[in-house]
């Protein structure tokens, strides 16, 4: 991506969505240090806190430092000594990236304040520092159904962490297998029919290829998505964005003046695509007209016509 696309506004915030058939810490991870090799990298391991990782500089287990949570402790009480722990790894004269795995150890009303102590300081952004979450799509935020104390009605109407990282975050990395890579799944039909077994097919959780969809928002509104497939086993980026064609009735199928503008997916897998063409469409009788369509009725035998005008009935 580095060769692609330049980002011109340094991002406070980015988020790395994965899940178990493609997760971010055996993959996407390491690139930026691989691309910045004097990055100075902190890992925050609230999940994988066994072994630093080789991209990494320094690893933060939060257990160690964060205060057990319980109705009357505020946020000082429990994150003051983590977020103590991190300043002293992260310097102001060198380009830092705070990795924080996995973002839903963090609860959700406290989420979006640890993350503006970790990027901003006196209501001004820390100067060459970056915060990157982490969140696995395939959690459950048990916040929104269970409750930690009386106020369960209340509780349930906080935003979830997906939604607060989603809004808040300026670079959004959403990372997906190729299926077509994999020969022991035929489609993503088949793929969904295993995961809702609870099973991962073979070949998956831990591959060097891997689909990503790169949205990027800038200060001024707008959003722009990218596609691309990153082989991590030898940094290799290849831009698969897709140029928008839809059936233009003027002729010209190649609209891509419109390209990034929609809001919708427009794109149809191959399986979708033969579905399509294998339906057979009646032919209408209003399509020989010439002058913008016509409505033709087809009489049958079993219509109900007023018998005394004998010219109504064509039978």
């Amino acid at each position: 991506m580095a060769g692609s696309v330049v980002l011109k506004e340094q991002p406070a915030l980015i988020l790395v969505l994965d899940s178990l058939l493609q997760t971010a810490s055996s993959s996407l991870l390491a690139e930026f240090k691989h691309n910045n090799p004097l990055l100075n990298v902190i890992y925050i391991g609230f999940e994988n806190s066994v072994n630093k990782p080789h991209y990494a500089d320094y690893i933060i287990k939060p257990y160690q430092f964060v205060t057990a949570n319980d109705n009357e402790s505020t946020f000082d009480i429990k994150y003051l000594r983590l977020l103590r722990e991190i300043e002293s790894k992260a310097t102001i004269n060198k380009q830092t990236l705070l990795i924080i795995d996995n973002a839903l150890y963090v609860d959700s009303d406290d989420l979006l304040l640890l993350i503006n102590r970790l990027s901003y300081k006196e209501g001004e952004p820390i100067p060459n520092r970056t915060v990157l979450t982490v969140y696995h799509k395939d959690n459950v935020d048990f916040e929104q159904f269970q409750s930690k104390n009386n106020l369960s009605q209340m509780t349930t109407l906080y935003p979830s962490a997906d939604q607060i990282l989603k809004t808040e975050s300026n670079v959004i990395l959403d990372l997906n297998p190729i299926i077509k890579d994999n020969k022991f799944v035929y489609d993503e039909e088949e793929l969904d029919n295993n995961l809702n077994k609870f099973h991962i097919p073979r070949g998956f959780n831990n591959t060097k290829r891997y689909h990503v969809d790169f949205t990027n928002k800038r200060k001024s509104g707008r959003i722009s998505t990218f596609k691309f497939i990153i082989n991590s086993a030898d940094h290799e980026y290849i831009d698969d964005t897709k140029m928008l064609t839809v059936d233009n009735p003027f002729g010209n199928n190649d609209i891509s003046e419109f390209e990034g503008m929609t809001t919708f997916n427009l794109q149809m897998t191959d399986k979708q695509r033969k579905a399509k063409e294998s339906v057979e469409l009646p032919f209408m009788e209003a399509q020989q007209f010439s002058s913008g369509g016509a409505i033709v009725y087809e009489f049958e035998k079993d219509d109900d016509y007023d018998e005394e005008d004998p010219y109504e009935d064509p039978f």
